[in-house]
């Protein structure tokens, strides 16, 4: 993780001067994607034996490309993380709410037992805040992986729009 932190931070000037010049070049997204491409194509030796410009256009491309998909993958890796929380909360929750809805089938408890004499026994198990919101969320369908992944992106959707801004201004693949 520290080393794509690393390189996170070597690409990001690299990515701020190809958010300011690739849209001054008006090129397709299609054609950024294939041109980033190249810098993978090309051995180290082909890329020195290119000219100098053109080498330089396509490591740019690439640090572009690269960039963004880092910014990807930490969208995903949030969401993966919101994801394991809520089943972990879920998983400690299922204990307590199964001890709770035993209270109901206890033959200890007489059904001549006042209500607050119950509730008394089940704030025991689970505090009254934590009992409200436990209830809520078991009466809700659990969030998909889907969903949580999409909601990690909205939360980074101002750093991936302040860093791929430029897309914007590009002309659409399908330009006729």
């Amino acid at each position: 993780m520290a080393r794509e932190r690393e390189k996170r931070a070597t690409l990001k000037p690299l990515h701020k001067i190809a958010k300011t010049l690739l849209p001054k070049l008006g090129i397709s997204q299609q054609n950024l994607l294939f041109y980033a491409s190249l810098a993978n194509f090309y051995t180290v030796h082909d890329l020195r034996n290119l000219k100098t410009d053109q080498t330089h256009l396509y490591l740019l491309y690439y640090a572009w490309q690269r960039y963004r998909h880092m910014l990807e993958e930490e969208s995903s890796a949030g969401a993966q993380k919101l994801f394991v929380a809520e089943q972990v909360r879920r998983h400690q929750e299922t204990p307590q709410a199964g001890r709770l809805l035993l209270l109901y089938v206890d033959d200890q408890v007489a059904d001549v037992t006042p209500f607050g004499d119950v509730r008394k026994r089940a704030f025991k198990i689970m505090s009254r805040d934590t009992l409200q919101i436990t209830g809520q969320r078991m009466s809700v369908k659990p969030m998909s992986k889907l969903a949580l992944h999409w909601q990690a992106i909205d939360g980074l959707t101002g750093c991936i729009c302040r860093h791929c801004h430029f897309q914007k201004t590009t002309a659409p693949i399908n330009e006729t």
